[in-house]
């Protein structure tokens, strides 16, 4: 693995340094890489096409229900007898 070298960070470019660790076990050495990244929101940055989630709730029926897990998929549910909020 090279060893780092050292460059000072820009107060213009708003950068900050950051570590992305490497997986490993409790006896492995500590491997990370070091990089700069902008404070910056990208200008091309993509819409995504699809609805959020109050928007696609609206086009369901009312018995229908729609939540969004935490890796950002959405999940239909329909209510019913049983069901929670019936």
């Amino acid at each position: 693995m090279p060893l780092y070298q050292y460059s000072p960070l820009e107060a213009r470019d708003e950068e900050i340094r950051l570590i992305r660790l490497a997986p490993g076990t409790f006896d492995n050495n500590i491997q990370f890489e070091m990089f700069h990244a902008s404070l910056h929101e990208p200008k091309d940055v993509i819409q995504s096409p699809r609805l959020n989630l109050r928007e696609l709730q609206s086009t369901l029926p009312k018995e229908w229900i729609v939540k969004e897990t935490f890796k950002g998929r959405y999940l239909f549910m329909r209510l019913g007898e049983g069901t929670p909020n019936s």
